[in-house]
């Protein structure tokens, strides 16, 4: 038996070591994302698409390996390459998002306010104009604008009746666009933007514990390729998935009442991120989910409430059938000028196959959303339950964000871009008491 036991104790001693040498002789978690991130802008066509510009992303990631490499070898200077693995891949980043991020914001500077920019981004900064002039937003229209002579598919714009965002999207520029135009200046909203997608890269370092984790995480947001284009085209996605980023991030360090005040920031700036909220209130309960537990939360959660009604109500006293009809309506096929059916989800499929005769038609996707969305929702609260951790909070909330994103009027790219990285969340993100059983098992 001694002898059973001691060949045993070798066996794993011996799988052990050779775990170990594969490590050694293989890349790191966050050197394979770095390479699957570049290798895509081989492939698609981006500013970088040059031989000089494909030349330097080679040499970065050739300098990525090298610091890999020494990491792996030399364990004292892994608190070294972590910084210097960090300072490549914001280089990376600054080249792929800010460079073509200023060529477009001078472009636009150059040719007119309404050429240079996606259409969002021109009515957003008009919606800052309106508020300062002490009109609303959702009750004006936008002819007369920049954004009349904005490129649209088709004309008119239905923008030009409707303003689809929540206020705080339009909000969050009213300080620093009143400070410029003050003076004189000439603003463009897309600073801001690239200013919170670097403040989410920050974000994400604090979101795991094991360096190649955070590293593969500033990855998953800083290199998603999509992403960075919309951001750059001036997109307003990452102003709630930064909101969220930080909010979870306050949650994870029991800074309660904060994270609710930057969730109810997030919920007045996007309709999707209300999705998040079940898989929230249930992590925020930790280890009590009894029914006590929850109804708790339900009335200390004021900072939230707060936080949405003092953004939103505002709005809703101001035009509330304005705000509804601009916010709702107009995104699900309900007033005389509604978005199209648009992008690569299921009304697409529909109009494909014959079954919605137009564009414009409305269809009742509510149906398809409850049919399959409740029990999606229901599925991942109990994991949820069972496994309450920050992962299965991004995993929840990836998943019900692309079901009813999938089977709703408008389903376009950029949104997918977003639930890309989400998903990159739910597998990298660890909290310490994960990373201990992680590296435990490693």
């Amino acid at each position: 038996m001694d002898t059973l036991k001691a060949g045993a104790s070798a066996s794993k001693v011996g799988e052990s070591n050779v775990t170990q040498d594969l490590n050694a002789g293989g890349l790191s978690l966050d050197a394979w994302f770095f390479l699957v991130a570049i290798s895509g802008y081989m492939l698609v066509h981006t500013p970088f698409s040059t031989t000089i510009g494909l030349g330097g992303l080679v040499i970065l990631f050739m300098m990525y390996l090298a610091l890999d490499a020494a990491g792996r070898h030399w364990a004292s200077w892994r608190s070294m390459v972590f910084r210097l693995k960090l300072l490549v891949i914001f280089i990376t980043v600054s080249l792929l998002l800010l460079v073509p991020a200023a060529e477009q914001i001078a472009c636009r500077q150059a040719k007119g306010a309404y050429l240079c920019a996606h259409d969002g981004l021109i009515q957003t900064e008009e919606a800052v104009r309106m508020l300062l002039q002490g009109k609303n937003p959702y009750t004006e229209n936008y002819f007369g604008t920049p954004l009349e002579k904005a490129p649209f598919p088709r004309s008119p714009s239905p923008a030009l009746y409707h303003l689809a965002y929540l206020p705080f999207t339009f909000l969050v520029h009213v300080p620093f666009a009143d400070l410029i135009w003050q003076g004189g200046g000439w603003y463009d909203g897309r600073v801001l933007y690239v200013a919170m997608l670097l403040l989410s890269l920050l974000l994400c370092v604090g979101m795991a514990v094991r360096d190649e984790r955070r590293l593969a995480l500033v990855i998953a947001l800083g290199l998603n390729l999509p992403l960075l284009d919309f951001t750059a085209e001036g997109r307003n996605d990452i102003v709630g998935l930064c909101l969220v980023l930080l909010s979870l991030y306050l949650a994870a360090r029991n800074r309660r009442t904060l994270s609710m005040v930057v969730m109810g920031l997030g919920c007045a700036s996007k309709q999707t991120i209300w999705f998040i909220l079940p898989f929230y209130a249930l992590y925020l309960v930790r280890g009590d989910l009894s029914f006590r537990s929850l109804r708790q939360l339900a009335f200390q959660a004021w900072p939230l409430y707060l936080t949405i009604a003092l953004i939103i109500g505002p709005f809703l006293i101001w035009d509330a059938r304005a705000f509804v009809e601009d916010t709702v309506f107009y995104l699900t096929g309900q007033t005389a000028h509604s978005y199209p059916l648009w992008g690569m989800g299921f009304g697409m499929l529909l109009r494909v196959l014959g079954v919605v005769g137009t564009e414009n038609d409305y269809v009742p996707f509510w149906i398809p959303q409850l049919i399959v969305g409740v029990p999606v929702l229901g599925l991942f609260l109990v994991y949820q339950w069972r496994h309450n951790e920050m992962r299965v909070v991004w995993l929840g909330f990836a998943t019900l964000q692309l079901v009813l994103g999938y089977f709703s009027r408008i389903f376009q790219a950029n949104y997918l871009a977003v639930i890309v990285s989400i998903f990159s969340f739910a597998f990298l993100v660890e909290e310490r008491q994960t990373a201990i059983v992680g590296a435990e098992s490693e």
